[in-house]
């Protein structure tokens, strides 16, 4: 099977190419701005900046069987971001959802997220949850999910939307710049990890093996729809606060106020489970463990 990988250089990009490159019957086309130096077995680089506004080339779509797209602006900054999101974002989208058509792919598989999702949250956040979204970013991600089951309604080609929330990378240098970043990063100093409000707020992460394995299952299994990805097991800020805290020895402080302190992601998992057999590894917790562990191990090889 021929899988033709968007941002396979992004966040999650990265380790759904290390995972699928060992997947038995995968061969990879990998379509990046800047393509890693060296070669992998299995892995073909295709080096074009979808951003640019240069369509791909249709050659590249010759014997591909799925596209998964995961590639996206994510900055709105200035007046050229807003232009480079409005190229990648929504017309490379379409024009890739329309090749996929035309060049008869049998599958495309949305790397989307829950970030266009409506607030308050309901208490249990499955695929029919209301949408509302309050950023470019976010209105780009939802765009992309509407368009991917427009554009191939009626076709040949299966839709997959794989809803993804707070995914946690395998190294340090992949992680955004988030608050679990910030308190590991002040943790390492030394400093004390700095809590808004009571840390109430319950957040949704789920591991990039995860994330990677239920793309897998996508990949294989004819199962359109729109799914969510995630541990269905959240984590409150203070519970990851104080992991941080313990693991370093330094102390949490407490200050102002969090605008989103009751702000829940109880996302449900269910259905993801029922049709792609889809079964996270372990809790957020358990998720934000595995990370900090790897991230202590590295600096103690630093020291040493």
């Amino acid at each position: 099977m021929r899988v033709l990988v968007t941002g396979g250089t992004g966040l999650v990009g990265r380790a759904l190419v290390d995972h699928l490159k060992a997947c038995d019957g995968i061969s990879l086309l990998v379509v990046s701005r800047n393509p890693p130096s060296g070669v992998s077995a299995g892995i073909s680089w295709f080096q074009h900046d979808l951003a640019s506004g240069l369509a791909l080339p249709d050659a590249i779509f010759a014997d591909v069987n799925c596209v998964v797209h995961g590639a996206a602006h994510l900055r709105h900054l200035d007046a050229d971001d807003y232009v480079a999101s409005s190229r990648l974002n929504f017309s490379v989208t379409a024009d890739l959802y329309k090749k996929a058509v035309d060049h008869g792919v049998g599958k495309v598989v949305y790397l989307s997220g829950l970030n266009f999702l409506k607030r308050p949250m309901a208490a249990c956040i499955d695929e029919s949850h209301e949408v509302g979204p309050t950023t470019p970013y976010a209105l780009g991600k939802l765009w992309g999910e509407l368009a991917l089951f427009s554009m191939l309604r009626d076709t040949s080609v299966t839709p997959v939307a794989l809803r993804i929330t707070s995914p946690v990378p395998k190294r340090w240098e992949e992680l955004h710049d988030t608050v679990l970043r910030r308190w590991i990063l002040a943790a390492r100093a030394g400093q004390p990890i700095v809590v808004y409000g009571s840390g109430g707020r319950l957040q949704d992460y789920v591991s990039m093996s995860d994330v990677a394995g239920a793309v897998e299952s996508a990949i294989r299994l004819n199962c359109p729809g729109v799914f969510n990805i995630a541990t269905g097991r959240p984590v409150s800020n203070l519970e990851v606060a104080r992991f941080i805290a313990s693991r370093y020895g330094v102390p949490i402080e407490f200050s102002g106020v969090d605008p989103e302190e009751c702000l829940t992601w109880n996302v449900c998992v269910s259905r993801a489970g029922r049709d792609l057999g889809y079964i996270p590894s372990g809790s957020s917790l358990d998720a934000i463990r595995t990370f900090i562990e790897h991230c202590v191990q590295e600096d103690r090889r630093r020291i040493s």
